[in-house]
């Protein structure tokens, strides 16, 4: 719809009309003067018929208003009950963050301590060997095989120097070298007593 602009009588502003208004002033200059002087009471009434149609409008759908009403003011707390859920978001994210960081590296350690796990399940007969030197060079002492225990001495010397940062190799290192001990007070008895030159170089040997 086209707007015009129309300056007042005796007025310094200026008022747009619309296309409609311009038709209506065409149509005013057309008319009688008794037929101007009856407009204020046509457009008066005309007023009041249109008051009356937008009463009745709203009294025939005054459910329908109340509806929007209450649709509105329903949707205007659900926005403001979302803004509060997502300030709230908002303030839980840095903890939510931590808490991943936290459940990542607790994540790590386990992979690792499995892949440790792993490991020792593929080796675990080579483990459990080398958890029965001791005894097997305890087993070699009492039955006199000491060049045996001598071998088996030795590798856990070269085990313990390949593996100097794992406590278990250590600690087999001190068993052995325990039994080791009570060979050599063993081999001391047995010079100082009685025995024949063989067995004697046997045991020096």
């Amino acid at each position: 719809m086209t707007v015009k602009m129309a300056t007042s009588n005796g007025g310094s502003g200026e008022k747009p009309l619309l296309e409609s208004d311009d038709g209506y002033v065409s149509d005013l200059l057309s008319y009688s003067l008794d037929r101007l002087n009856k407009e204020p009471e046509l457009l008066k009434s005309d007023s009041e018929r249109i008051q009356r149609q937008l009463q009745e409008v709203a009294v025939k759908h005054y459910r329908a208003f109340i509806t929007t009403a209450e649709c509105i003011k329903t949707v205007h707390g659900q926005v403001q009950s979302v803004n509060q859920h997502l300030h709230s978001l908002l303030e839980g994210l840095p903890v939510l963050q931590a808490g991943c960081k936290e459940f990542s590296a607790g994540a790590e350690q386990i992979a690792a301590k499995r892949l440790v796990n792993r490991q020792m399940l593929s080796q675990h007969g080579a483990l459990l060997d080398l958890l029965e030197v001791p005894q097997l060079i305890d087993t070699c002492v009492r039955n006199g095989n000491y060049d045996e225990a001598l071998d088996l001495e030795a590798f856990m010397g070269k085990l313990c120097v390949l593996h100097q940062g794992v406590p278990a190799v250590h600690d087999l290192q001190a068993e052995v070298k325990a039994i080791s001990q009570s060979m050599l007070q063993q081999l001391l008895v047995r010079l100082q007593s009685a025995i024949h030159l063989p067995e004697c170089l046997r045991v020096i040997g």
